[in-house]
């Protein structure tokens, strides 16, 4: 049975070369080509005449002459030897032969008629049994003993071109594919879409404000709420504060608020941080914005809050004021409005 299937390959290519576990990919094949680099066929070169050769090679092939044939580099054996002899006197010739084949670790004397001795190689190429499987080492079904690819190899994954993970690679699918979800995927955008795996490249930018439209000051142009909706009433302008050394005194020049005199001025953040303080016959009016006191539990303005201020009017109308530039509040301060432009907008 073509000698045990050559020994079971060889005992298998060593065992696969005692476990090769530095390399997953590691085959039979690459086993085998190592074994045959590791041991090349011994080459001799015949010389005309009487040659003494140890011979150590494959004994294969029980016709004689086949073999030697298949193991000259050049010719025949009828055009290379007059005879050959082993060490028990046994000979073959062109004529004659007793020898059948050659037996690995005898000696044998050949005789060399040939003007141009050829080499004479004793390790007849081992021919590679068919053990048909999937040589790839990609693949989920490699198999390490096979010899030929025999088509066979599976590559799990997405195998629907419509989905987001579609792998060309994969003939098997796996149930992984993951469908398409198209929009923003940036994060720090107003429409940022966390599900989205495939950009629309329409992204938009935040604006933040208030987007509460029935806060005092809402912003139709805002997307993102900044918690800075103020919802004023006329009790808001009847807020007491407390006593604090820790405020700010805000002024409003004559004249700049003449269209309100007798109105009542108040300053707020997204709460009220002042008492409603008149406004003088001349146009002026003052408020002092209390701050943040630790000694009194105030926790109201605190340094870089935006202030905004607005006016009751005798008629108990709410008009608030726009001051650009803006003002921010800082702790024991005094600041005029003087130059600044100023824009009065009555809520409904």
């Amino acid at each position: 049975m073509k000698k045990l299937l050559i020994l079971f390959f060889l005992m298998s290519c060593m065992l696969l070369q005692a476990q090769n576990s530095n390399n997953p990919c590691y085959s039979v094949n690459d086993a085998f080509a190592e074994m045959m680099a590791i041991n090349p066929s011994i080459e001799y070169q015949l010389i005309t005449g009487w040659n003494m050769v140890g011979y150590n090679g494959s004994s294969d092939n029980s016709e004689l002459e086949s073999q030697i044939n298949a193991a000259l580099s050049t010719g025949t054996a009828t055009t290379t030897f007059q005879v050959l002899k082993n060490v028990s006197g046994q000979f073959w010739s062109p004529a004659f032969s007793q020898l059948s084949n050659f037996v690995p670790g005898e000696g044998y004397m050949m005789y060399v008629i040939s003007d141009t001795p050829p080499i004479l190689s004793f390790s007849i190429p081992l021919n590679v049994p068919i053990l048909l499987g999937c040589t790839d080492c990609q693949a989920f079904n490699f198999n390490v003993w096979a010899t030929v690819n025999d088509e066979s190899c599976v590559y799990y994954g997405c195998t629907d071109t419509t989905a987001f993970n579609h792998d060309p690679a994969a003939n098997t699918d796996d149930g992984s594919c993951i469908p398409v979800v198209i929009g923003c995927m940036e994060a720090s955008a107003y429409n940022y879409n966390a599900a989205a795996n495939t950009s629309n490249n329409n992204c938009i930018a935040k604006v933040y404000g208030c987007i509460d439209a029935l806060a005092d000051n809402y912003n139709p142009a805002a997307n993102t709420d900044d918690g800075s909706c103020v919802y004023l009433s006329v009790e808001s302008f009847s807020a007491e504060m407390p006593v604090t050394d820790n405020n700010m005194s805000i002024v409003f020049p004559a004249g700049t608020l003449n269209d309100y005199i007798g109105g009542q001025l108040m300053a707020y953040i997204n709460w009220t941080v002042s008492v409603a303080w008149e406004i003088n016959i001349d146009g002026s009016g003052g408020v002092a914005v209390i701050g943040t006191d630790y000694m009194c539990e105030c926790d109201l303005a605190s340094t870089g809050d935006e202030v905004s201020f607005a006016i009751l009017t005798t008629n108990n109308i709410i008009v608030l004021i726009d001051v650009n530039p803006l003002v921010t509040y800082l702790a024991n301060s005094l600041l005029f409005i003087d130059g600044a432009d100023l824009t009065f907008t009555v809520l409904d």
